[in-house]
């Protein structure tokens, strides 16, 4: 370092040009920590930038894709069942329970505390609208007293016969109690058309048609069974005599 004098007399000291400059070394550290320092906040800047643009870009296409398929897209209608055909079926005849009454009336001729154990009837190659005209009525009744069934038969034109039977029975059967029996065999013949039924008599027009009430552990019951004439298909329904629910069909 050399030693300049002023006009006043101080002197003033001047660095070498080698003590004035820094080392490369030096200045290429201080250049990049001036860089990192000025382009650290712009790169955080420009990262929060894109990323609010993308943030927004998919809301904004979230929203419109919204708008356009509930503008577009119809909401889809479960297919509704095909609905089946009802047969109705005019009933021109007796039911069971009005044969009922002329055939306890002649079984009480016989034994006073006679109970139904069952009754049935049949058609022959019927239809559909045959149902509705009953033949000859079978009851069979029970006397506790008596341990005997006795038979009646009621024909459409409501003539009554009846015989007791020869034996005794040595258990009771069931017996059906009129306060439970509220279907009756026209309403029975119904749900059984129209759950089938109907079909079978129409696909084997050759058929025997079997009805028949009974008692069961669980209450009165009606069976109904169409059988076609080779006796190779059957149609059976089992139907709960009180409230007209299918219990069984084959």
């Amino acid at each position: 370092m050399s030693a300049q004098k002023r006009q006043d007399g101080s002197t003033e000291s001047q660095d070498t040009p080698a003590e004035s400059q820094d080392t490369p070394a030096e200045s290429r550290r201080d250049d990049t920590s001036t860089s990192h320092q000025k382009t650290i906040p712009i790169m955080r800047r420009d990262v929060l930038i894109l990323i609010s643009v993308w943030v927004s870009g998919c809301v904004i296409v979230a929203v419109l894709l919204g708008l356009f398929y509930a503008n577009t897209v119809t909401p889809k209608i479960p297919e509704q069942p095909t609905p089946r055909a009802t047969f109705a079926i005019p009933f021109t005849e007796d039911s069971a329970k009005t044969t009922y009454l002329l055939a306890l009336q002649e079984a009480q001729n016989w034994q006073s505390d006679v109970r139904i154990v069952a009754l049935s009837t049949r058609w022959s190659n019927a239809t559909v609208q045959d149902l509705g005209q009953a033949g000859i009525w079978d009851f069979r009744f029970f006397s506790t007293k008596s341990s005997r069934i006795f038979f009646a038969v009621v024909t459409p034109d409501k003539e009554v016969a009846g015989r007791a039977h020869i034996n005794k029975l040595k258990h009771a059967p069931y017996l059906i109690d009129p306060v439970d029996w509220v279907i009756d065999s026209s309403e029975a013949i119904s749900i059984w058309a129209n759950n089938g039924g109907g079909y079978f008599l129409q696909a084997y027009p050759e058929n025997r048609v079997e009805l028949l009430l009974r008692q069961t552990l669980n209450g009165p019951v009606w069976d109904i069974i169409g059988i076609s004439a080779d006796q190779s298909q059957i149609f059976y329904l089992s139907i709960d005599a009180t409230d007209g629910t299918v219990l069984n069909r084959q």
